[in-house]
C-alpha cells in the first residue's frame, strides 16, 4: 500500500530506561524512553529577515486506521523596510496511499504528482496577505491505510508569496520558501511495540507481558496547550519500545506528545515483565538526547516527584516505582516544552 520512503527528516523520539545499580558501574534497566516529540509554540522564528516555512507531521508513529496530519507553518519576514507578504499560498504533499485526505480550508485546491516513484496528493491552500512577522497555518489530515509491516510515508511542504509589498524594497517579486519534509511510520494495529493516534492516548499494553514482549508503554492525560496550532480534536501522541542500547539492561520505552496546557504533565506508564536485578537496586535514568534506535545512551538518575507533582523547573520525575510480580511498574510525570527535543530513561 505504499513502499517505504527513505531520507525524509523526522523529529527524533527520546528514550527512557530503568537502571539498576551494581557495586561497580551503573547498569540501565531499559524501562522507559520518552520521545517528547514536541510542537513549537506558534510564532515561528521570531525576528527573521527571511520568510520561513516548517512542516510538522504527527504522530510520527501512526497505527493503521487512525488519523494523522501534515501541518505547514509560514512566518513572514520582518525587519526595517520589510512589508507584508502578499498572495501567500501553502503547498502540502501527502502520499496518495493515505486515505481520506482532508485539508484545513475548503478553498485548498487538490492535484496530484509523482515523486521518486510514488504518488502524492498535492494541496495548494491560498492564504492571502500575512503581515511582517505574522504566522499562517494550513494542514491536511488523513487516515493510515492497513499495513502488514511498518511503512514510511513521507510528506513535503513549502510556501510561495509575493515580497516587497507595503513600500518595502524588492519590486514585489514572487518568492518560494525552502521545502521542508516529514515522515509518518504506519504500523499494524497488532504491533506489540508501536502505536500512535491523532486523538486519544495510544498504548502498547494490549498484549500480555512476556519474554517476547518484555515492556509496555502507556500515556495518560496531558491536554495540548491551546496556543499550539493543531487540527481540531487532534491531541496526537505515540508510544513504543526499542531493544536495549547503550547502558540499558532492558528495552527502552519512548513517547511523543505536544506541548501541554499550562505545562500540565502526562503520566507515562511503564510495565516490565521481569527484573534483571533485585528491585532495591532498580533505578530510573533520564537521557534528554536519546534517539529511538540509537546504540548510545547516557542516562542520569531521574528524581522522585515531590508531593506527587512535577516541580516547575523539572521536565520529568518518578511519581511511582513499584514491584509487580516478577517485574516492575513505573509512573513518570513528564511535560513538554516548545523547543525540547526529547527525554529518556535508562
Amino acid at each position: 500500500m505504499g513502499a517505504p520512503t527513505r531520507g525524509a527528516r523526522r523529529t527524533p523520539p527520546c528514550g527512557s530506561r530503568l537502571a539498576a545499580r551494581r557495586r561497580a558501574p551503573r547498569a540501565a534497566l531499559a524501562l522507559a524512553c520518552a520521545a517528547l516529540a514536541l510542537v513549537a509554540a506558534a510564532g515561528g522564528r521570531a525576528g527573521s529577515t527571511q520568510a520561513t516555512f516548517d512542516l510538522l507531521v504527527q504522530p510520527q508513529i501512526l497505527t493503521e486506521g487512525k488519523r494523522g496530519f501534515a501541518l505547514g507553518k509560514f512566518v513572514a519576514a520582518e525587519g526595517p523596510g520589510i512589508g507584508s507578504a502578499t498572495h501567500v499560498s501553502i503547498v502540502l504533499e501527502v502520499r496518495s496511499a493515505l486515505l481520506d485526505p482532508t485539508p484545513s480550508a475548503p478553498d485548498c485546491v487538490q492535484s496530484s504528482r509523482e515523486r521518486d516513484g510514488a504518488s502524492y496528493h498535492v494541496f495548494t491552500c491560498p492564504v492571502g496577505t500575512v503581515n511582517a512577522g505574522g504566522l499562517a497555518i494550513r494542514w491536511v489530515t488523513y487516515t493510515a491505510p492497513d499495513v502488514t509491516s511498518p511503512l514510511d510515508f513521507a510528506a513535503f511542504g513549502h510556501a510561495s508569496f509575493d515580497r516587497g509589498s507595503g513600500g518595502a524594497p524588492g519590486g514585489g517579486g514572487t518568492d518560494v520558501t525552502g521545502e521542508d519534509t516529514g515522515l509518518a511510520t504506519v504500523v499494524d494495529a497488532a504491533h506489540p511495540n508501536r502505536a500512535g493516534d491523532c486523538g486519544g492516548r495510544p498504548s502498547t499494553a494490549g498484549a500480555p507481558l512476556s519474554v517476547e514482549n518484555p515492556l509496555s508503554t502507556s500515556i495518560v492525560g496531558g491536554s495540548p496547550d491551546p496556543a499550539v496550532p493543531l487540527p481540531p480534536g487532534c491531541t496526537w501522541a505515540f508510544a513504543g519500545e526499542n531493544p536495549p542500547a547503550g547502558n540499558s539492561l532492558t528495552w527502552i520505552s519512548f513517547v511523543g506528545f505536544p506541548q501541554t496546557a499550562q505545562g500540565a504533565p502526562v503520566e507515562w506508564v511503564l510495565s516490565l515483565h521481569a527484573l534483571p536485578v533485585s528491585f532495591p537496586k532498580l533505578k530510573v535514568l533520564f537521557d534528554a538526547s536519546y534517539t529511538a534506535g540509537s546504540t548510545a545512551f547516557a542516562g542520569q538518575a531521574l528524581e522522585r516527584c515531590q508531593g506527587g507533582a512535577l516541580a516547575p523547573a523539572q521536565t520529568a520525575c518518578v511519581k511511582l516505582l513499584e514491584k509487580v510480580g516478577r517485574g516492575a511498574r513505573a509512573v513518570i510525570l513528564a511535560r513538554s516544552f516548545g523547543e525540547d527535543p526529547g527525554a529518556g530513561f535508562g
